[in-house]
């Protein structure tokens, strides 16, 4: 029975309004209460689930991190470990390019020095083996000249592959590319009609038909011994192809003297050249008619019999002729600035003379390759002149080589032999 003070108060049988309010209230209040206490313990469970979520991610979001972070460092060292092996590789590689031209540049040297004194003492047979030499080591030193323009284009677009938008830069380099293939291709077809247009006043000039040999002594009466024609006779007797080389380019205005053209007056064209006297359309005019010249020698030599006089003479003027070609070629390794000029070099005018006729230049290259390959997509002409190369990949020896091309030939092999050993064995080793 519950005590007196705990009793509720009645009232007619009734319990007292505000004793059943207070007792509503006392019975809200611990309702509320056991939420509150519920909703705390409740909102403590997220909180530390949450917590422990959170944790959870700040580990594995940090793995990862450092997952990624180690990634990339050791790509990064693995990079810088690549680049630092190409580029030991490259020093490797030039110095040894460094001296097979410094090589080449010796022995062009010397054989220079040798065809002076033979041409000086008129020694024929000397200046037959000195030619041949001498054009053999042209002929080397052109394969290489077009070897290291493949590979300076090859390392251009070899950075394609590290672009972004790569479409469109393609369409750029392509852009790029076939102007230069144009400009060539222009240049070319002016320097063919022009050598064709020389080489055919050249066939017309009289002066190439005269006799080559000399009018033999007769006898003038009894005891008179031999005698000969006058200098004068001679002269208008001969044939002249310097004369008519000459008298074509001052026509083509090369404003080029033919005695300057010899290795030992070279010096005045390069002179003049400094002094704006010479520009390129002027060498480009004198090219034309030195190759024209040149050509229309060889075919009048080659109608004669190796062992007559007349093939001598006209081999000897092909030897002289090709000498100017030579000369006037070496003008390219010149570094004197032209006058008034920030940027231009005599080199640097031989060598825009020179790109119609060589295949090194990026024109040349672009123009084969349109020709053989056609109209190709952007990317795809872009990637097949960044395909790999072999810089140490030795050069072939084939059958038709003289003696002369073997010899060159097998210098640049021995030279380059240890590189391409040392490739090819860290080759085999990274297959394995």
């Amino acid at each position: 029975m519950p005590r007196a003070k705990d009793a509720p108060t009645r009232v007619g049988g009734q319990i007292d309004p505000y004793v059943q309010r207070s007792i509503q209230q006392s019975k809200q209040q611990a309702e509320s209460r056991l939420v509150a206490a519920m909703q705390e313990v409740g909102a403590t469970q997220r909180t530390g689930m949450q917590e422990a979520g959170a944790t959870q991610r700040a580990g594995i979001q940090a793995g990862t991190q450092r997952t990624i972070a180690g990634a990339r460092l050791a790509s990064e060292d693995r990079r810088a470990a690549e680049a630092e092996t190409a580029r030991r590789e490259d020093m490797e590689f030039t110095k040894t390019m460094t001296k097979i031209n410094q090589e080449l540049q010796s022995k062009e040297a010397g054989l220079d020095r040798d065809m002076q004194r033979a041409m000086f003492e008129k020694n024929i047979k000397v200046k037959k083996e000195t030619m041949g030499r001498q054009l053999s080591l042209d002929r080397f030193r052109a394969i290489l000249g077009e070897k290291a323009q493949i590979r300076d284009t090859n390392a251009m677009m070899s950075m394609f592959g590290t672009m972004t938008k790569k479409e469109e830069k393609a369409e750029k380099i392509k852009t790029t590319m076939l102007g230069q293939a144009d400009e060539f291709d222009d240049y070319k077809e002016v320097y063919d009609l022009a050598k064709e247009n020389i080489g055919e006043t050249i066939r017309n000039d009289k002066r190439m038909d005269l006799p080559a040999r000399k009018p033999r002594g007769v006898f003038r009466g009894a005891g008179a011994g031999m005698t000969y024609p006058a200098p004068a006779e001679r002269q208008e007797t001969l044939a002249d192809p310097m004369g008519v080389l000459q008298d074509l380019i001052t026509r083509e205005e090369g404003k080029i003297s033919v005695e300057n053209l010899s290795s030992a007056n070279i010096h005045k064209v390069e002179e003049r050249m400094i002094n704006g006297e010479v520009d390129t359309e002027n060498i480009n005019s004198t090219f034309g008619a030195l190759h024209a010249m040149r050509d229309s020698i060889a075919e009048r030599r080659d109608s004669f019999n190796r062992k007559s006089d007349e093939w001598d003479f006209w081999n000897d003027k092909h030897i002289d002729v090709s000498q100017f070609i030579r000369s006037l070629t070496g003008l390219e390794d010149s570094t004197k600035p032209i006058k008034d000029s920030k940027t231009e070099t005599v080199g640097k005018k031989i060598v825009y003379s020179l790109r119609t006729i060589r295949r090194s230049s990026l024109g040349n290259q672009v123009s084969r390759y349109r020709a053989e390959e056609g109209d190709v997509d952007a990317v795809t002409m872009v990637s097949d002149f960044s395909k790999s190369l072999d810089p140490y990949e030795p050069m072939e020896i084939t059958p038709d080589m003289n003696q002369y091309d073997i010899e060159n030939w097998n210098f640049y092999n021995n030279s380059i032999l240890p590189l391409y050993q040392k490739f090819q064995s860290q080759f085999d080793e990274g297959v394995e």
